[in-house]
């Protein structure tokens, strides 16, 4: 009789228990609310229910959470107190070279890292514990083996007994912003300085023909404004091409190479003129077709003819091609343009393709330029899935080429 009362007992005291926390979580629940409901039949079954449903609120937590996890824009891991992997979405697989997701699971957070590394003294995993020793929502910056930019944040995360069980880490890529911010401090360099430095210029010559009309005459006070006028207005037609040429804004069709250079040469014709330059011309006696913006390729060839002719010696020659070459089973059209000029000194040939560098101050002090003409080549090559490139040996003149996809026209039947 004992035993059947003491039973009857334990039994309503764990249905009372479990009355008590199926209501409890009820009311903790936030993001699934009202996932326990009052059911028919007598306590028993009211119970069952209630561990069904709770049951059920938990696969539906737990898919809300990796739903969330893999909807994160950037590579993100959690991991146990000893510093293992347990969760990890999409991006932390794509971006660790894992060919599937569960692949990191258990994986030591200190392996996975230790090809990243900090910009600061600050370490990532502690040496010996190999557990985070950064926990900030601000992050440190870091720099892994391909290259890349990163901001590393580590939180730890807790039960509901605030105790700690892990920790949530982001790998955030921010190389592009880096670049932006880098790009910016160029532009404003170049804004402050190169752009500034003719108008002051100008309103240096007019100052002092105010005070002084004796100090020259108005022929030369017109061109010396003049030539400070036309430098400001090729600095900031060099940077606005430039700054189309990055944004993407290109209008494809199909076109004829040779007449491409054909129209760049003819825009060249007056300065190489000016300088008695012969700019000889091979081309094919036939269509070159590609697939192209043609005010950008036709810009770009420009400032490659009009770099060579600047830099070549009066009465010189410039000569300009057009080949065709195939590579990986894939036909190109390349454009030559080779000069007399003075060369490019072996030190500077890495920085030719960089913003705002010019290599021929010391030898052509009298030309001016922005250092953007050949950042502007090879961006448009690049959207163009070409190339840009150049031989020089200093002393002995200089070759640039662009290589563009041949288009082929489809075959009438």
């Amino acid at each position: 009789m004992r035993y059947p009362l003491w039973s009857w007992q334990r039994l309503e005291a764990a249905l009372a228990y479990l009355g008590e926390e199926f209501e409890r979580l009820n009311q903790e629940s936030k993001l699934l609310p009202g996932f326990f409901g009052h059911s028919a039949g007598d306590i028993l079954d009211q119970r069952i229910a209630a561990m069904s449903q709770a049951a059920q609120h938990l696969r539906d937590l737990r898919r809300l959470i990796v739903d969330s996890m893999e909807s994160l824009p950037d590579a993100t891991l959690v991991a146990d107190t000893r510093g293992h992997v347990v969760l990890n979405n999409h991006r932390a697989t794509e971006y660790f070279g894992a060919p599937t997701v569960d692949i990191l699971h258990g994986k030591k957070l200190a392996s996975l890292l230790t090809a990243i590394q900090p910009v600061t003294a600050q370490a990532i995993c502690d040496p010996n514990s190999g557990l985070p020793v950064i926990q900030s929502t601000e992050g440190i910056e870091a720099i892994d083996e391909r290259g890349n930019e990163l901001l590393i944040k580590c939180v730890p995360c807790s039960n509901s007994a605030n105790l700690q069980v892990g920790w949530i880490i982001s790998l955030i890529n921010i190389s592009s912003i880096r670049q932006a911010e880098r790009k910016r401090d160029e532009t404003l360099q170049f804004l402050s300085h190169d752009m500034r430095a003719p108008q002051t210029s100008i309103l240096a010559l007019l100052d002092l023909y105010r005070e002084d009309p004796d100090i020259m005459s108005e022929s030369e006070l017109f061109d010396r404004l003049g030539k400070c006028a036309r430098k400001t207005l090729s600095l900031a037609d060099d940077f606005i091409q430039l700054d189309r040429a990055e944004s993407r804004q290109y209008y494809f069709e199909e076109t004829d190479v040779v007449q491409l250079l054909l129209d760049a040469i003819d825009d060249c014709w007056a300065q190489a003129h000016a300088k008695n330059i012969r700019i000889h011309n091979d081309t094919p006696n036939y269509p070159a077709f590609v697939y192209a913006d043609r005010m950008l390729v036709t810009r770009a060839m420009y400032n490659l003819l009009n770099n060579a002719v600047k830099y070549g010696p009066e009465n010189g020659q410039v000569w300009s091609a057009i080949t065709s070459y195939k590579e990986n089973e894939r036909a190109f059209w390349k454009i030559t343009i080779r000069d007399q000029g003075p060369g490019i000194p072996t030190s500077d040939q890495p920085y030719v393709f960089k913003r705002y560098r010019r290599f021929h101050t010391d030898s052509h002090p009298t030309i001016e330029g922005t250092g953007l003409g050949l950042v502007f080549v090879k961006t448009v090559l690049t959207h163009h899935a070409g190339e840009a490139g150049f031989t020089s040996k200093p002393g002995q003149g200089s070759e640039f080429y662009i290589c563009l996809p041949q288009f082929e026209q489809p075959t009438l039947t």
